[in-house]
Order: C-alpha cells, then structure tokens, then sequence
C-alpha cells in the first residue's frame, strides 16, 4: 500500500504549516484590524462603549485595562458599512474645525513683504482692465461664493495663506483666465473665457475626493445633479492623493456648483488642508480685487 502525500510532500511540510499560518493571521487583520468591516448588518451592541463602568455590565469585572475611565456613548457603535462611514464623517469634520480653529490663532507675518511700486501699479492696472470685461460679475459671484463659504478667516489670512490673481497670462494664447484663487502651491478655483468667444465663461474647482463622494453618495448621484461638469484626476503634489478637478464650461452651472452646500462642504476640506501652509503665490495677489471679494 502507497501511503505517499497526494502532492508529493510528506505530512506536516514546514512550508505547508507556514502558508496555512499565514492565510490564518491574513483572515484575521482582515476582519479583525481594518480593512473589510465585521459585518454588514447594522448591530447597535457589537461594539459597545470601554470605560470601566461598561466594562462590569458586560462581563461582571474588568478584564485588562479599559480604553478610557470616562463613559462616552459615541463610541458604542457597530463596525458595519453605515458605522463606519458615519465615524469617518464625523472625524473629517471634527479635523476641519480643528484646522480652522488654528488658522483664527496664527500671527500675522511680522514684516510683510513690500513689492515695488511699478509692480503694484501693474497689479491695479489689470484690475481696471477685469472691471470692463462683460463677465466681470459672474466672476465676482464665483469667487466671493469659493471666500466665503470654503476658507476660514478670510480676511486675516488673505496674502499670507490664499492670493487671489487678476487677468493672469498662464495658457494666456489656448485658455485665457479671468482670476485665478491659490492656496499653498497650487490653485484651487480657476476662471477663464474661451479665446475665440470672449464671453462664454469656463472655470474648474479643485475639492476634496473622499469628502465629495460621501455627501453626494456616488459618482452616479453627481453626475445626475450636474451633468455638465467634467470630473478630472489631477495631480498637485500639495494636496496628496485626496483630491479631484471639476470642470464646466456653463456660466450657470458654474454659479450653481459653487453654491452647492454638499460641494462647499469639499471645497472647504481640501482649503483648509493647505492653508496649513503660506500660499507660494502672495507677490500677485491683487488687493483691489480681494477687498472686493471680502466686501460682499
């Protein structure tokens, strides 16, 4: 009788007992240390709160140390799909007031930098040239909209951690820009006209990816809210991988976009992330414009 290992090893092979080890710890930071949730059935009690006083209703005595001595309900939540993106939320936002809350108590530089006088002449000079342009006032609503509702503190941090341009000549031949508003080193919100048809308006707003599709759902449920706007990858090295482009080439749509809360809501995500840092871009900051802005 052959009693030889079906594969040609004999039993209890090393490299056998490692693989089956391997897959068995594989399985348990899978389920068990992130990755794909415990379970996808909403359990109000599969995760409960570890203070010392939940600890003796569970098990009758403490076993170990417990995370924290002060009881907090919040953490007493499942690790299904919905939990988790509720705490993912909720840390996101709690990040944001953080950050913005640090940007209220920054100081204000203590020798501002002073640019020669024909470079501010030049600065003012195009501002007049902004000002008879037939899409002054949509660009003005747009950039306003972006000041207002997605950076904190606008008026103390303009120069040092936002620079706001006026008529730049980047891609000045192809795309001609009307204004363009920078953070840290690289722009976040972008208006233009076509060149051969001076008033059709275009303009893209970079935002947080992560932020955008947890208040919209999918990418399916934006594209039916504004099915006008191109969704672009793009590549700051700034803004890390969390980030993303929306482009338009409607003047309406574009108001509508910027106004939109759930897209605020990535925008000011994805501004406050780099205001962490001076903007890169401050010598051609235009202040008759930015005091315009903060203005209405």
């Amino acid at each position: 009788m052959n009693h030889s290992h079906p594969t040609g090893k004999p039993p209890g092979n090393n490299i056998e007992m490692g693989k089956q080890w391997a897959r068995y710890f594989a399985s348990f930071r899978k389920n068990f240390r992130g990755g794909r949730p415990r379970t996808v059935v909403h359990d109000s009690v599969a995760d409960p709160c570890m203070c010392m006083e939940c600890h003796k209703k569970r098990i009758g005595k403490p076993i170990g140390r417990p995370r924290t001595r002060k009881h907090d309900p919040e953490t007493a939540r499942c690790r299904c799909v919905e939990c988790r993106a509720v705490a993912r939320e909720r840390a996101t936002k709690k990040r944001a007031k953080r950050i913005s809350e640090t940007l209220l108590t920054l100081p204000a530089p203590k020798s501002p930098r002073t640019l020669p006088q024909t470079y501010s002449s030049n600065v003012a000079s195009k501002f007049v040239d902004f000002q008879k342009h037939p899409l002054k006032d949509s660009v003005l609503e747009a950039l306003s909209t972006y000041v207002s509702k997605c950076i904190p503190a606008p008026k103390s941090t303009q120069r040092s951690y936002w620079a706001v341009s006026c008529l730049p000549t980047t891609n000045q031949a192809q795309h001609p820009r009307l204004a363009c508003l920078s953070l840290s080193g690289m722009e976040a919100l972008v208006v233009g006209h076509k060149k051969a048809e001076p008033t059709s308006l275009w303009g893209f707003v970079n935002v947080a990816s992560s932020v955008l599709y947890q208040e919209f759902g999918s990418d399916r449920e934006f594209r039916a809210s504004f099915p006008n706007v191109e969704i672009n990858e793009c590549n700051y090295q700034d803004a890390g991988s969390d980030q993303l482009s929306l482009q338009t080439h409607d003047e309406r749509t574009f108001i509508r976009l910027l106004r939109c809360k759930k897209l605020q809501g990535a925008a000011a995500t994805l501004s406050t992330r780099l205001m962490l840092k001076r903007v890169k871009y401050g010598q051609h900051h235009c202040d008759e414009l930015a005091a315009h802005l903060l203005k209405t």
